[in-house]
């Protein structure tokens, strides 16, 4: 895969000024991963839309991994 390349991705989204800049170590951390787990490496990805409602479920926040998460009663993603 090339930069400009575009390719379907299943994963998690989240906003580009949470993650530039930091090392894989700090991102870990900042998205709630355990210490190592990206030692071979990541990628990522910057969408080129925002998905549809029928292809986005929340999972967690930046600051809250999917394994903490628990999902507000009142959220209203529409």
């Amino acid at each position: 895969m090339n930069i400009g390349d575009k390719k379907e991705f299943r994963g998690y989204v989240t906003k580009e000024k949470f993650v530039a800049g930091r090392d894989l170590r700090s991102l870990e951390q900042i998205l709630g991963f355990h210490a190592g787990r990206f030692s071979s490496g990541i990628w990522i990805v910057r969408l080129d839309r925002l998905p549809l409602l029928t292809e986005f479920d929340v999972a967690g926040y930046s600051m809250t991994a999917q394994h903490h998460f628990q999902r507000p009663a009142n959220l209203d993603i529409e």
